[in-house]
């Protein structure tokens, strides 16, 4: 009888005894040569071309040829020649019940075999001399090989007309390659390499793999004994005459698991001594014989041809090795040949695809695409069922716009099983492409964190992934939804990335703070990003001679102490609706500026002057409005104005997990109660998705964010008590504290603004002691008032949150902002959410006594609307 196994829906062919009792029937399968068959001209009567047919014949045998009783049966193989295989006492190649075929009539609940039908893994091999026990579908294995010394005892089988007798392969073998064999090392032979060649082509298509044994200890073969390292091999050759080279001649016989040994019919010298192609008829029958080995029974129909298959019956010279339906199986058997190795099963033993680059995309499987496999194609990669997992990593040194495509492969072709009386089955129509339902998941660069998944398709779908990817390297993993063994190519590719800027945001628009004890700077992204302690910088402000800056764009007069140096005067007008015309002049430096914004609408424009001074004193410095002077700013700076602050000991914390970033100036020397300036670095702050820091609000990666002053006035850091940031401790700050007062931290929202002046989200005795303590209402410490062109600046935790105003909203304010947002509609609404909660009031129309130019009748209406809508935060 001759079954078949379907693996992950195709068909798997197993060899099964026929005979109903191991020891006392059997019935085999002999191909005849028939001699009435007209021969090819020029071919001998004995050649490949001439036509066989298949006979039974059943005959009662009362003694085993030994006691290991191996069930012995002779399969086709090409029209001359045969192969065999060999089954152990017992051992029936496991069968699905659907595919086990028995004579008609036969019920299946009569038959104790069929439970073991019902495992149809369970052909391969459970344990080896180098893995040990417990071996199952899927699993990687290791395998050892080795020859039999010349005169080792094989059993035969007289009733087929086999004798016992002694192995004599390696002479036969010398006779033909012409080596001499001194020793028992045989790895120096040339015959050595068509079997270490077919052994490591198996290898690499399959998560198998082999050890050379070059010890045996001359065990008959077949024997009873397991592989045992450095005693004898899981899988011995050895060699003698079975049957002749003419009539029904065999080539060669094997036995299944769990065992593997391989018996080399000697007599076929003219076969064997064919060594063309790098010994092609000796590897293919070596190999078709170890599939047999490894738990592989015959496919049909016979194909033939270059699309043949290499476990169909008859031996085929128009193919070298394992074809893709082979391979197929083996990879459901033991995985595909990343699982060497310890696999690819998780994250951190992903295989590595390389790096990513424009213009050099990565792939893996791209072999699985026909029936057809040349001798050097290797890249087949599978899931092996529903609880294989392949993970990939691949590194990106840029931002790339990442996409990953992961194909179900393989061909269609007829498939089915080898008949009872030795004859192929039609079969039927397999599509190797549609067996297992995958889907693919991409992880950030911890392979952890899920990025995305495409499971959209069902079997045989293309899944799609395309993302924005920062440098780094991430993982992808790949699953099936089904029992079945299913090959797949996984491709990447990338294009130039599209990256939005990131940007210092949060649930409050430009969330940045100085307004603590300890002089706290914290900076909330968007997004994850890569920052350290060193991308800010922190200096001083000189008193005089250093920077000045106006907005508004009205008429100006005023005279300037100039310290000598090099200065830079800017004029920008930030919208860019008409020629504007403004001009800045220092008569006595021969210095003019004219604004301009070469009629690009809504586009800001800058214009820039450097001179030198000389000689320090006092110079007029006279600006006129021009048209449209809301639009007009300018800045006048001597860059050596400042004075940079050592910030050894500076205590830098960033969480990963709300993007805050915190500088704590505690430890650090010389941060005394002050007026300061800062800059975090864009060249110093990325996001993990590859993109650059806007740190001015203008949508473009790539500008830092600056805290500018006027005439040497920066950040004051207030004392505790100063709610409102002014320079001093007054009624005003105690009105805050005692409006929000709340021991409990119930009820309120709770900020340095609101009196919460440790921070603790109370307002308790705690933080009216520190305003007592610190109460000084004509000031503290020169104090300087934070100016509404610095407020933006000086950001409060009373900002209204950014989900209270639409993007047009936003968009229709920021027209009249400086884009280094000196003046910006962000001060606006934290002074006036700051006069809403203490007053309870909608101011309306009185905005635009602290709006640095008139505002017009529209953006009147949206400020008002937007200020009297209920707070959103």
């Amino acid at each position: 009888m001759v079954g078949h196994v379907p693996i992950g829906g195709r068909h798997l062919n197993r060899q099964v005894s026929v005979r109903q009792n191991t020891i006392n029937s059997a019935m085999d399968l002999r191909l005849r040569f028939d001699p009435h068959e007209t021969h090819l001209p020029g071919k001998e009567s004995s050649l490949a071309n001439q036509r066989a047919r298949v006979t039974a014949r059943s005959r009662k045998r009362q003694t085993p040829p030994n006691p290991d009783c191996r069930s012995f049966r002779f399969e086709e193989l090409e029209s001359r020649h045969l192969l065999s295989v060999w089954l152990p006492p017992g051992e029936v190649p496991s069968e699905t019940r659907p595919d086990a075929f028995y004579p008609p009539g036969t019920e299946f609940d009569a038959d104790p075999r069929v439970d073991r039908f019902q495992a149809p893994d369970s052909s391969r091999w459970s344990s080896t001399s180098t893995d040990g026990s417990g071996l199952g579908q899927g699993d990687p294995t290791t395998l050892s090989w080795g020859f039999v010394a010349d005169g080792t005892w094989i059993e035969g089988d007289p009733a087929d007309g086999e004798l016992a007798s002694d192995s004599d392969l390696i002479a036969f073998l010398d006779g033909i390659y012409g080596n001499v064999t001194p020793d028992t090392d045989f790895t120096d032979e040339t015959w050595f390499t068509p079997f270490n060649s077919y052994l490591n082509r198996w290898g690499e298509l399959s998560g198998l793999s082999y050890v050379y044994e070059p010890n045996d200890d001359g065990q008959n073969l077949p024997s009873s004994h397991s592989g045992l390292l450095g005693t004898r091999p899981d899988l011995r050759i050895g060699g003698h005459s079975i049957d002749g080279e003419s009539g029904e001649n065999t080539l060669a016989y094997n036995w299944y698991p769990q065992w593997g040994d391989m018996v080399i019919d000697t007599d076929n010298v003219s076969f064997y001594s064919d060594v063309s192609g790098n010994s092609l008829n000796l590897r293919n029958t070596l190999s078709h014989e170890h599939g047999h080995g490894i738990g592989i029974g015959h496919v049909c129909p016979v194909v033939g041809g270059a699309d043949g298959r290499l476990m169909e019956p008859y031996i085929n010279s128009q193919i070298d090795g394992p074809q893709f339906d082979d391979v197929l199986a083996t990879q459901r058997l033991y995985g595909d040949a990343l699982e060497n190795s310890g696999g690819n099963d998780t994250a951190a033993t992903a295989h590595s695809l390389g790096t990513l680059a424009l213009g050099t995309p990565l792939e893996i499987g791209s072999d699985a695409d026909g029936v057809r496999i040349s001798p050097t194609e290797n890249d087949f990669i599978s899931i092996d069922d529903n609880s294989d997992t392949d993970y990939f990593s691949f590194t990106i040194d840029s931002a790339l716009s990442v996409t990953l495509l992961l194909t179900p492969h393989g061909p269609t072709y007829l498939s089915g099983p080898q008949n009872s009386d030795g004859t192929c089955s039609a079969g039927t129509s397999f599509e190797s492409a549609k067996q297992s339902d995958l889907s693919l998941t991409l992880f950030d660069t911890d392979g952890t964190t899920v990025l995305e998944t495409s499971n959209a398709g069902g079997k045989g779908v293309t899944e799609t992934i395309t993302r924005t990817l920062g440098a780094g390297t991430y993982f992808t993993r790949i699953i099936g939804a089904d029992n079945a063994v299913q090959m797949y190519e996984l491709d990447l590719s990338g294009a130039a990335a599209d990256l939005p800027p990131t940007v210092l945001t949060a649930t409050r628009d430009y969330d940045v703070s100085f307004p603590n004890k300890s002089g706290k700077l914290v900076f909330q992204f968007n997004e994850d990003v890569n920052v350290s302690a060193t991308a800010l910088s922190l200096w001083n402000e000189t008193t005089t001679g250093g920077h000045w800056e106006r907005s508004g764009g009205a008429d100006y007069t005023a005279t300037l102490d100039l310290v000598a140096g090099d200065y830079s005067l800017e004029m920008r007008d930030s919208y860019g609706d008409g020629w504007n015309g403004a001009t800045f002049t220092i008569a006595a430096l021969g210095i003019s500026l004219t604004a301009a914004d070469q009629w690009q609408d809504n586009v800001a424009t800058t214009e820039t002057v450097t001179f030198v001074v000389d000689t320090a004193g006092s110079y007029e410095v006279l600006v006129s409005a021009g048209e449209y002077p809301d639009e007009v700013s300018w800045t006048l700076t001597n860059p050596d104005y400042r004075v940079s602050k050592d910030l050894t000991g500076i205590s830098f914390n960033y969480d990963g997990i709300s993007f805050l970033a915190t500088w704590n100036f505690a430890a650090v020397a010389g941060i005394d109660t002050g007026h300061y300036s800062y800059r975090l670095d864009a060249n110093l702050v990325t996001g993990n998705s590859g993109s650059p820091l806007d740190g001015n609000g203008n949508g473009t990666g790539g500008d830092h964010w600056n805290s500018l002053s006027h005439a040497g006035a920066g950040f004051l850091i207030p004392k505790e008590g100063d709610a409102d940031a002014d320079g001093d401790v007054d009624l005003l700050d105690y009105m805050a504290l005692a409006n929000n007062f709340a021991p409990s931290g119930i009820g309120s929202f709770f900020s340095w603004q609101t009196g919460d002046f440790d921070e603790d989200s109370d307002v308790d005795l705690t933080d009216y002691m520190a305003l007592a303590n610190n109460f000084a209402p004509t000031g503290y410490t020169n104090p300087i008032v934070v100016s509404l062109a610095q407020a933006d600046d000086m950001t409060t935790g009373d900002q209204p949150s950014s989900a209270t105003r639409s993007a047009e909203e936003s968009s229709e304010l920021q027209r009249r902002i400086r884009p280094d947002r000196t003046a910006s509609h962000q001060a606006v609404f934290s002074r006036y959410e700051r006069d809403r909660q203490s007053l309870g009031t909608s101011p309306g129309d009185e905005l635009e006594s602290f709006w640095p130019g008139p505002l017009t009748r529209r953006e009147k209406e949206r400020i008002a609307g937007l200020l009297a809508e209920p707070d959103k935060r």
